[in-house]
């Protein structure tokens, strides 16, 4: 009875380790399918453009036309709308985002053609900024946000050492009445019309 026991937990210790195995192979599958999906987007190259207070970093985004997507994502407190003029009057724009909330991020638009896309925020009009797709479809990209502009960190000024207030000297031959520091006393004299004997 003992041996049957033990052969029966063998076989069910070698089951669950084939079942191991073959939910290995199936997830490792999976992930480098995963993986591959991913590479695969980053390939056809997604830019992104931020929005920030100051306006769009980059201003200029260089794209290869050759299957690239760029999108926008908002970095200021307050609600974004980015749009791309049609070239015509009193037609719709070509792209309009609607209002982009604080911290989402626009899908933007995917370019696999030659193109010079201007846009701006509708809210703030003077911000702008330009999407360039060469005519070359092996053109090298630059979307890449710039880093920050560091703020300057004040240098601090010595502080100069004040000059001691030299301690006035009496003159010669004063006397000093009650340990006065300053000049000498003065004691009254009486004037007379006659002469000295």
């Amino acid at each position: 009875m003992g041996k049957q026991w033990f052969r029966l937990a063998l076989t069910l210790v070698a089951l669950t380790l084939c079942a191991a195995g073959v939910a290995m192979l199936v997830l490792g599958r999976r992930a480098d399918a995963a993986a591959s999906g991913a590479s695969a987007a980053a390939a056809d190259g997604v830019y992104t453009v931020e929005i920030l207070r100051s306006g769009f970093n980059p201003q200029t985004c260089v794209v290869n036309r050759n299957r690239s997507t760029v999108r926008f994502l908002n970095k200021d407190s307050v609600a974004r709308r980015v749009v791309v003029p049609a070239a015509g009057v009193d037609s719709p724009p070509l792209y309009d985002s609607g209002d982009i909330a604080p911290g989402d991020t626009w899908s933007g638009f995917y370019i696999d053609y030659q193109a010079e896309l201007h846009y701006y925020d509708f809210y703030f009009p003077a911000q702008t900024g330009v999407v360039l797709a060469p005519v070359d479809p092996n053109a090298a990209s630059q979307c890449d946000p710039l880093p920050p502009t560091p703020t300057p960190t004040p240098t601090r000024t010595a502080t100069p050492t004040p000059t001691p207030t030299p301690v006035p000297q009496s003159p010669a031959g004063c006397l000093r009445f009650f340990a006065s520091p300053l000049g000498c006393a003065v004691g009254p004299f009486v004037a007379t019309d006659e002469e000295e004997r």
